[in-house]
């Protein structure tokens, strides 16, 4: 399996797959959404979505492509 393959783009994911991740629930799923477009995943934590205890947990399953 290819590391693209495991990584999920946080500019595009749906909100089921969002919620997949560890520690990733409704709450935090939505507000993912609503602060897109991200231009790379550390957006998350310098933006306060997400706290780092999660997003240490998850970080290596993220991406932000850019379209």
């Amino acid at each position: 399996m290819r590391v693209r393959d495991r990584t999920l783009d946080i500019n595009t994911a749906q909100l089921l797959r969002l919620k997949s991740l560890t520690g990733i629930g409704e709450h935090y799923a939505k507000k993912i959404v609503e602060g897109r477009p991200y231009r790379d995943r550390e957006e998350l934590l310098a933006r306060h979505i997400l706290p780092h205890y999660i997003y240490g947990r998850i970080m290596d399953r993220l991406c932000a492509s850019q379209s």
